[in-house]
């Protein structure tokens, strides 16, 4: 109903304007082959020509983006459904209309005949050429997309997982930017078979990029020492926060060196520092100092070798005053190995 309202408005546009003079080299514009728009008006105010030019240019414009804006159901948006393991594009449609449709290959032309003071602007895309430009955009994408796919598979081979996930959360994020040309690609009279071909490949990326992003989800194998001495006795709470910390990362841990991405040995003893003895308590002062090495399994690199020491205080004993600074240093731990793994 509506593409029949519309074809009624614009032969009678047509009409109307085909009674004044209409430019002959438009008339090219008017076939099958260009969605168009085009408005006439007399100068009876004598409005200065520029801007009643411009007043036209304004409703032709407006009117191509109400055109497409009708085909497409007044305001068209993709979604992602899967069926049987497929995404399909549909298109669901809301209440919603804005003259900045983005209009890509619209061209515009004025025309004023200063005698008779009558003035014609057009707006038109030339359905072929617009076709092909987003046929092409989307067949660009998808090779951004490969390539995308290669170096994601490169980093992946080379112990480099968590750039793996970037690389592929980045180009994923651009699908939904480039989803909206296929609906150009059905305004535009493509046919079925070149639109069924681009969406199978279309499909076909996405799902690798998702299966690959399900592998990496937990997919950085961690081998993790940590032993710790303080003063006497075995601190295992550091070890287990910092997996903690480590696998809100992404990270999973093997027993194993042999079967980890990264082997991380963690070495910390504590020593008394400062007793400062005040009226109703005393203050004990501690350090613990952590040595650090990171090594990458693949490639038998070693990443980072350093030391940290961490200085804290406690009213009950020295024991206790290093147990705190075990808490900061777990903090600095997981920055430090979190900082190396992801570079």
């Amino acid at each position: 109903m509506k593409r029949l309202l519309l074809s009624i408005l614009v032969i009678l546009s047509l009409e109307c304007i085909a009674q004044q003079t209409l430019p002959q080299e438009w008339v090219q514009y008017t076939s099958d082959e260009y969605i168009f728009d085009i408005q006439c008006d007399l100068n009876e105010q004598n409005l200065p020509e520029a801007e009643l030019k411009k007043y036209l240019l304004d409703i032709v414009r407006a009117n191509i983006a109400k055109q497409i804006q009708v085909q497409i159901q007044d305001y068209a948006k993709l979604n992602k459904e899967s069926k049987n393991g497929q995404a399909t594009i549909i298109y669901l449609s809301e209440t919603k209309y804005s003259t900045d449709v983005e209009l890509r290959l619209l061209e515009t032309k004025t025309y004023y005949n200063r005698t008779t003071k009558e003035c014609y602007a057009i707006a038109y895309i030339n359905k072929f050429a617009a076709s092909r430009y987003y046929q092409n955009e989307i067949s660009n994408f998808l090779s951004k997309v490969d390539n995308s796919l290669s170096i994601a598979k490169d980093f992946i081979d080379t112990g480099f997982k968590y750039r793996a996930k970037i690389e592929l959360e980045t180009i994923l994020s651009e699908f939904n930017i480039i989803s909206k040309d296929f609906f150009w690609l059905d305004l535009l009279g493509v046919s079925l078979n070149k639109s069924a071909m681009l969406l199978s490949l279309w499909n076909e990326k996405e799902q690798a990029i998702n299966r690959l992003l399900t592998e990496l989800q937990y997919g950085i194998s961690i081998y993790l020492s940590c032993t710790t001495n303080i003063f006497g006795d075995e601190y295992q709470l550091l070890q287990n926060e910092l997996k903690g910390k480590l696998s809100v990362e992404g990270c999973n841990f093997t027993s194993t060196p042999e079967d980890a991405d990264w082997i991380i040995m963690i070495n910390v003893t504590a020593r008394k520092h400062d007793l400062l003895n005040l009226k109703s308590h005393s203050i004990y002062f501690a350090y613990v100092d952590a040595n650090i090495v990171i090594d990458k399994s693949v490639t038998s690199q070693r990443i980072y070798e350093n030391g940290i020491s961490i200085k804290r205080g406690d009213t009950g004993s020295y024991k206790n005053a290093a147990q705190v600074a075990c808490k900061q240093l777990c903090e600095e731990l997981g920055i430090i190995i979190i900082q190396n793994i992801k570079r």
